[in-house]
């Protein structure tokens, strides 16, 4: 019969099926954590770039990282309105791709700022830079052309872009090359007919703008998502003792993805009820213990019913979902610029209280805030090695910061939980998260330190957030560790799972 859920004006018929049988665990059984994520960066390339059905999890440990993120081929385009540059296509098989150095060596805007570089920072060069671009008297008024005369006969920088002698024929070709009109704005300001030529000024000018695509890049949200989902991996296979005993898979599955995949009546006939309870079910296949989702979910009446869908899928499996908490279940729409729990208005919400009192709640587990992945790169914290580069430039931007899914950290702990007790486990065995980096800086002249967890949780913001079902990271002051806080399932009780057997 169908199980009926009502998520304030909404209502779900969800075709469910009997309550699972209550099996003993194995004491043999492996601890197998399974990470959901788009880690081919495939969202960003957008709906036609799906992967098949059927879709299998890979397995990954510190020994085959690498590979397993080869064969997963990230990648993601960056568009001209995203950089204010010509359109990138980005590919990593490694995480020292994501790096500064690395994109600086590799990617063509960069080599044609060094080469332009190059020139301008040579007297002999730049005169004659000057020359080609500056003309030998006044401009005449004239009708409006298409293009600047100064740019219509060629110059330094037609032949840096065409790597060879200058010809009429190969410049006008150039006229519409974004490349090219790209590197003329960066020089033009500085070659005015009728002035001086600020040599000095414009070697400068070259150096801001190479930091700042730069820091487009490393910022863009697309390209920060997948740097982030990596790291995690990353940062997972070398705190997890991972073996026999311990297992870690990775899913490729964007966040619609998954969406699309719980959107019909029977949740039996989606890919993850085939994945997580039908293929477990064989007898010799070992059961997951874990389901960590790189997905964030908020208050909205799409995201509730979208949680209880996935935590009657999590029942069946006998594996509790861990995600991500969006702060608008708080109230309020950024910690980082309301960390006052006062001025939060987590206050009475339906649709959350209904997914609340679910029982198949008691299945699922949703964390905030971030944590930090690594230490912006600049001089004083992670120097680059290819060129003069602060991320951070004069200002601290909280969103600048490379953060984590708190909802992996908390299968993290679970995991290390399992390596020390076995299934005899309790959640919350394991609560401290510690080597995290720490960034301190000046703020207005003062000593200052970004928490490990973005902000510095009170104890009433504690309470708030635990109220609300949550687990909170809580930021450990002058130190490099965050610990969880109560670890609760969404309504508030003990969260389910194998070891509760």
């Amino acid at each position: 019969m169908p199980r009926r859920a009502t998520f304030a004006d909404v209502e779900i018929d969800v075709e469910t099926g009997p309550k699972p049988v209550a099996l003993e665990t194995d004491p043999g059984d492996p601890f197998r954590i399974l990470l959901l994520g788009d880690f081919s960066g495939r969202r960003n390339r957008g709906p036609s770039e799906r992967l098949p059905a059927g879709r299998q999890p890979v397995l990954v440990d510190r020994d085959n990282f690498e590979a397993v993120m080869r064969k997963m081929a990230p990648r993601v385009t960056l568009t001209p309105e995203t950089l204010d540059a010509p359109e990138l296509d980005l590919q990593f098989t490694g995480l020292d791709h994501f790096h500064p150095d690395h994109l600086y060596s590799s990617l063509p805007v960069f080599a044609a700022l060094r080469e332009l570089r190059k020139k301008a920072d040579d007297p002999a060069a730049f005169r004659t830079l000057a020359a080609e671009f500056a003309p030998s008297s006044p401009p005449q008024p004239a009708p409006a052309a298409p293009e600047p005369e100064a740019f219509a006969s060629g110059s330094l920088l037609d032949q840096i872009l065409e790597n060879g002698p200058r010809s009429s024929g190969a410049v006008a070709s150039r006229r519409g090359d974004p490349m090219a009109s790209f590197l003329r704005s960066i020089v033009a300001p500085y070659l005015v007919p009728g002035r001086d030529p600020k040599q000095d000024d414009l070697v400068a000018h070259i150096d801001n703008t190479i930091s700042a695509r730069m820091r487009a890049i490393l910022h863009a949200a697309d390209f920060q998502a997948l740097e982030s989902l990596w790291r995690v991996v990353f940062f997972l296979t070398r705190r997890l003792e991972t073996g026999t005993d311990l297992k870690l898979y990775l899913l490729d599955l964007t966040r619609e993805e998954f969406a699309e995949t719980l959107a019909g009546d029977d949740l039996k006939r989606s890919e993850l009820y085939r994945l997580l309870v039908d293929e477990a079910s064989v007898s010799g296949t070992p059961p997951w213990a874990v389901i960590g989702a790189d997905y964030t979910f908020d208050n909205s009446i799409e995201d509730v019913e979208l949680l209880g869908r996935i935590a009657l899928i999590a029942e069946r499996a006998r594996a509790p979902f861990l995600g991500r908490a969006h702060e608008r279940v708080l109230g309020v729409s950024s910690l980082a610029s309301s960390p006052d729990p006062h001025s939060w208005s987590a206050g009475n919400d339906p649709a959350w209280n209904i997914l609340r009192e679910l029982p198949e709640s008691r299945w699922l587990a949703l964390a905030l805030p971030r944590f930090l992945l690594r230490l912006p790169y600049g001089k004083e914290t992670s120097e680059t090695e290819q060129f003069a580069f602060e991320e951070m430039e004069a200002a601290v931007r909280h969103e600048w910061y490379l953060w984590g899914h708190p909802g992996f950290v908390c299968a993290m702990v679970l995991g290390q939980a399992f390596s020390e007790y076995g299934w005899g486990m309790e959640p919350g065995a394991v609560l401290e998260v510690g080597g995290l980096p720490v960034h301190t800086f000046l703020e207005d002249g003062t000593p200052a330190m970004k928490p490990c967890a973005e902000v510095w949780l009170t104890d009433k913001a504690i309470e708030v957030i635990t109220a609300k079902g949550l687990i909170p990271l809580i930021s450990r002051r002058g130190g490099d560790s965050v610990r969880l806080g109560l670890f609760q399932s969404v309504c508030g009780t003990k969260l389910g799972g194998r070891w509760a057997s």
